[in-house]
């Protein structure tokens, strides 16, 4: 480690400079910026002190500060981790739950709709799952979480024959993986139970994610399955489960959607909803 001053002339006349420690790295940290004379000496003031900052006292506090914010955030991190694996673990105790209580006689009439609860418990659960696995907990890639969900069906619903085709930009990511992640469930489930029946030629999926301005998102979902009679201006009291739910979903999201679909010529569903502006948009 050696010891040297700098001097430069200033704006004003003055001979200004810094003393610096080098480091055999190269690397340099300034110490002292203070006035310097010609001779490369500290020029004092009138009361013996330097008209300088003492630059290595800062950077020291600062990286003090750092590390305990570091640890701070260490230790937010953990309790989070810990806090998604809990609530996935329960949503899993609940859906034994449902399960086991569909098993028994008297509910036996009902076990669809205790399926279709236990269905929806369990997403959330995978989806929990992911999210605590990656290394950013506050967004979840938008990619991801559809491949989450596909999976997911393709193995409950025993569809592999469905061709399911996917537009999703890598750097898409989402805040709200969870409703975001159970509209898109009740898309999925509602096309392979409903859409498709065995007489379907090559069954289809598509689903899409574009970015129509810096802060919204636009979905799209289409298959060409049977469709359905759709009126616009449904009320909340006439509609399924699957559609009241896409309705809640929605506005949890805080997006706006539409579905145009009629009989024999598939469905077609768009989702926009706010979201965080991608980093190369700034």
């Amino acid at each position: 480690m050696l010891f040297k001053s700098k001097a430069f002339i200033g704006l004003t006349g003055a001979f200004c400079g810094a003393f610096f420690l080098s480091f055999l790295s190269g690397f340099q940290k300034m110490l002292i910026h203070a006035p310097i004379s010609p001779q490369g000496f500290i020029v004092p003031t009138l009361f013996g002190g330097f008209t300088g900052t003492l630059i290595v006292l800062w950077t020291q506090r600062l990286k003090e500060a750092n590390i305990t914010l570091q640890a701070s955030n260490n230790e937010k991190e953990l309790l989070l981790r810990e806090l998604h694996h809990r609530v996935k673990n329960n949503l899993q105790l609940i859906s034994s739950i449902i399960h086991l209580s569909s098993c028994s006689p008297e509910v036996r009439q009902e076990k669809e709709q205790t399926s279709n609860i236990e269905s929806r418990i369990l997403i959330i659960s995978h989806i929990q799952e992911s999210m605590y696995q990656k290394e950013s907990l506050g967004q979840v890639s938008i990619a991801q979480l559809i491949d989450t969900v596909i999976s997911f069906c393709t193995m409950s619903f025993c569809r592999k024959d469905i061709c399911i085709t996917k537009q999703i930009p890598v750097e898409e990511v989402c805040s709200t993986p969870v409703p975001l992640g159970l509209l898109i469930y009740e898309l999925f489930s509602n096309s392979i139970i409903h859409a498709f029946q065995a007489s379907t030629p090559s069954p289809s999926i598509t689903i899409a994610v574009t970015r129509e301005t810096i802060s919204t998102l636009l979905l799209r979902f289409s298959d060409n399955g049977q469709g359905f009679s759709f009126d616009p201006q449904f009320s909340q009291e006439g509609a399924g489960i699957g559609l009241q739910l896409i309705t809640a979903l929605s506005r949890q999201l805080n997006g706006t959607f539409a579905i145009c679909s009629t009989p024999r010529n598939g469905m077609n569903f768009t989702l926009r909803f706010p979201t965080v502006p991608n980093s190369g948009d700034f």
